[in-house]
């Protein structure tokens, strides 16, 4: 991350660079994107504690 940016930030801009319609924040899982209807998980990233999700 640069500059203070969030992790809410990254994903999101990741996400759009993906082309993905949905963002999901889900304890015990990786940040995943909806691509054409399918969902996958950012596999770059760490699974989120319920800590994680919250605080995004």
């Amino acid at each position: 991350m640069t500059n203070g940016e969030k992790n809410i930030d990254k994903w999101l801009k990741y996400a759009v660079s993906q082309g993905a319609s949905d963002l999901h924040l889900v304890a015990n899982n990786k940040p995943i994107i909806r691509i054409d209807g399918a969902l996958t998980p950012i596999e770059a990233e760490k699974v989120l504690t319920s800590q994680d999700a919250y605080n995004e």
